[in-house]
């Protein structure tokens, strides 16, 4: 499971999630990273292909290794929007969502026919499914979801209660209020 960190500051509202330290990637990611440089760097016995292909290998467990320390999931609610940035330092991908067009937060839970997919949060934004804070137990999704509801009470009529568990009648439905 990962690890939250909650802060309340204003009208601002800060959610970070990270994963917990595992060992034998910390180890073997270095480890297969060092075993393609030698093919990398001997031009003699090797062809320029295969050279090419062990440096985009050495690079890619590299920025494993880094991205596995340093990786987290931050979510900055306001009354008006969501925004998660996601990745080595929380950098790598950015979106914003407006809360007016954000329906149905819920929990995940991993089942069968999810194709091995982690636990997170989901919403629907605009008819189309996101999940957020991946490895997150059900206990923590509650608490992300109040905490919000806490912060912004004007968002307890979307945030306020945690919804049930997808399901595929409900998969793509318009959750738009009707006026």
């Amino acid at each position: 499971m990962a690890r939250i960190a909650i802060h309340s500051e204003g009208g601002k509202l800060t959610i970070a999630v990270s994963r917990k330290f595992k060992v034998v990637p910390f180890f073997a990611f270095p480890i297969l990273a060092a075993a393609c440089i030698p093919f990398a760097l001997d031009a003699g016995k090797h062809s320029i292909v295969l050279r090419v292909c062990a440096a985009a290998v050495a690079a890619f467990f590299c920025f494993e290794w880094v991205a596995r320390l340093t990786r987290r999931e931050v979510l900055e609610f306001t009354p008006t929007a969501l925004t998660y940035r996601a990745g080595p330092f929380g950098i790598a991908r950015r979106m914003k969502f407006e809360m007016a067009k954000i329906r149905e937060p819920r929990f995940v839970e991993p089942r069968p026919g999810r194709a091995g997919l982690p636990t997170g949060l989901e919403l629907f934004y605009e008819r189309v499914a996101f999940q957020v804070c991946d490895w997150i137990s059900e206990a923590q999704a509650k608490e992300i979801i109040a905490a919000v509801a806490r912060q912004f009470p004007e968002l307890a009529p979307v945030w306020g209660t945690l919804h049930g568990y997808w399901s595929g009648d409900n998969a793509g439905a318009d959750f738009r209020e009707t006026k």
